[in-house]
């Protein structure tokens, strides 16, 4: 068995907003912060924030620069090997030409979402069954939305869709960092 090779992926463009229109939602410096721990603590590759946005890049920009360069790479060294997995991109079709080029073959690409709507049935995978995946040696990029979720664009991207968390609740929209945390474990935890 080979060691699973996971990207993550956090989409900030394009999105859907409570109304169902197309937007580019903010990066904010906590998911990126805290995300970048979660991918360090799972061994994820590289951890992708995505934004076409040059201001909101230079935000999550300046936040890796300073873990990784500035004081804080010697306040908090932990710190600075998190952040060192952060790479900003562009777009979704960026970070997946970036994770093929790593890896030397395109990954599979997966995409989460909170509900199943408008979800090709056959594309939809438990946990455990990408997790069997991930050992077969091939490298999986995790696309994670962010708003009111990832549009269709996107998942057609997508060569399947993970299980949502949760069970049948009415209520179903975790923050994302916490639904990274959650996917990481089940799918390379212990």
């Amino acid at each position: 068995m080979t060691k699973p090779k996971f990207y993550i992926g956090l989409v900030h463009s394009p999105i859907y907003n409570k109304h169902h229109d197309i937007v580019t939602t903010s990066v904010t410096t906590i998911d990126v912060h805290d995300i970048a721990r979660i991918s360090k603590t799972f061994s994820i590759k590289r951890f992708y924030v995505i934004t076409p946005i040059v201001p909101q890049q230079e935000l999550a920009g300046k936040l890796i620069k300073h873990w990784k360069e500035g004081f804080g790479a010697s306040y908090n060294p932990s710190r600075k090997a998190a952040l060192k997995v952060a790479k900003i991109e562009n777009t979704v079709e960026d970070a997946i030409a970036d994770a093929t080029e790593t890896e030397g073959e395109k990954p599979i690409i997966v995409a989460t979402t909170a509900q199943l709507v408008n979800v090709d049935p056959e594309k939809v995978l438990s946990a455990e069954v990408l997790r069997e995946k991930a050992n077969e040696g091939r490298a999986i990029v995790l696309l994670f939305g962010t708003g009111w979720g990832m549009t269709e664009s996107v998942f057609k991207l997508a060569d399947y869709v993970l299980e949502p968390i949760g069970g049948d609740f009415e209520f179903n929209h975790l923050p994302v960092r916490s639904a990274v945390s959650i996917y990481c474990d089940r799918l390379l935890g212990r």
